[in-house]
């Protein structure tokens, strides 16, 4: 435990570098030292996650690629896990790397996508990574194939938002090769093409009916439909699942309703930030959430894109001019 409280201590003190009046190569080494901290905490854990044993399971049982890919790929569809992940452990294995070493993949290619958007995206880079770290990734602790197809849906949405539509459909189908929710990651497509900034009345006409579509009874819906699409073998699974809580659909609503009322102040307050694709990720983050949460399981297609939460609580405290010790608190 007290290992945890370190790394958590040690993240919020280097949080402070978007506050201080040092030079913009210092403020990158101070987080590049701490990118690459976490990803030795995380990549070296050991034993510490009710899946890290299954992981272990699957890289030992992954064929190598001298095996050819057929052999992976059969291996990917009898255990349900995506080709990309088992081509990566099979390349790993191929090379007589331990298995410790999917770990480390794993951390290392989300904590880097995830600090290279932050880094474009954020106004605060380093409290954003700190939200993220405390919210997203450690306190599941087993984010493996879904921490980087959410890092990877994280880069896609960036690229489609400063114009690289093609990249964007490429890194949605390099995620779904990592984890299948990166299909939700679609959502942000369509909601993009609209300029929330100048639509407040559809914004809300949009979360009015997100809400009401959790009154539908949706459930038989999705799994009828999940096993319309060939993974009708998980329908016990699904059946036996219960639904997530509604509450985080909406807080998530909550936390996004002052960028909506305020987000012209933001263009007067120098913002560097693109308020219309905050809005289209939340807005799609939402959107799916009502959908699916009926069935809990799915419920990580509305979390996919739910990183952008941490850029916009960031940008609302920046709009109340909270202080810098208050901010951190607050997060």
């Amino acid at each position: 435990m007290l290992t945890y409280f370190a790394i958590f201590v040690f993240v919020v003190t280097f949080s402070f570098r978007d506050f201080l009046e040092i030079s913009r190569e210092n403020k990158a080494f101070v987080g590049y030292f701490s990118l690459i901290t976490l990803i030795c905490f995380f990549g070296f854990r050991f034993e510490c996650d009710n899946d890290y044993d299954n992981y272990v399971g699957i890289f030992e049982n992954t064929p190598s690629l001298s095996t050819g890919i057929n052999s992976v790929l059969t291996y990917g569809l009898l255990v349900g896990v995506e080709l990309g992940y088992c081509l990566v452990s099979a390349a790993f294995k191929t090379l007589s790397f331990s298995p410790q070493s999917i770990f480390i993949f794993s951390a290392a290619v989300t904590f880097i996508l995830i600090h290279k958007c932050f880094s474009k995206l954020a106004i605060y880079p380093g409290t954003s990574m700190l939200l993220y770290f405390s919210q997203f990734f450690s306190l599941p602790f087993i984010q493996m194939r879904f921490g980087i197809a959410m890092a990877i849906v994280l880069l896609a949405c960036y690229r489609l938002f400063v114009g690289k539509t093609v990249q964007y459909w490429l890194l949605i189908l390099i995620g779904c090769l990592f984890h299948i929710s990166a299909l939700g990651g679609i959502a942000v497509f369509f909601f993009f093409i609209i300029k929330w900034d100048s639509k407040p009345r559809l914004i809300l006409l949009v979360i009015f009916g997100s809400v009401f579509m959790m009154l539908l009874p949706m459930r038989n819906l999705l799994i009828t439909s999940l096993g319309v699409v060939g993974i009708e073998k998980y329908s016990k699974l699904y059946e036996d699942t219960g639904s997530a809580s509604p509450f985080s659909v909406l807080l998530n609503l909550i936390i996004i309703l002052p960028l909506i009322f305020y987000r012209k102040a933001f263009a007067t307050k120098n913002i560097k930030i693109n308020i219309n694709a905050l809005l289209s990720m939340a807005l799609a983050s939402i959107f799916v959430g009502c959908i699916v949460w009926q069935l809990g399981i799915l419920n990580r297609f509305s979390m996919i894109s739910a990183s952008v939460l941490c850029l916009i609580i960031l940008c609302i405290c920046f709009y109340l001019r909270i202080g810098e010790i208050n901010l951190l608190v607050f997060c």
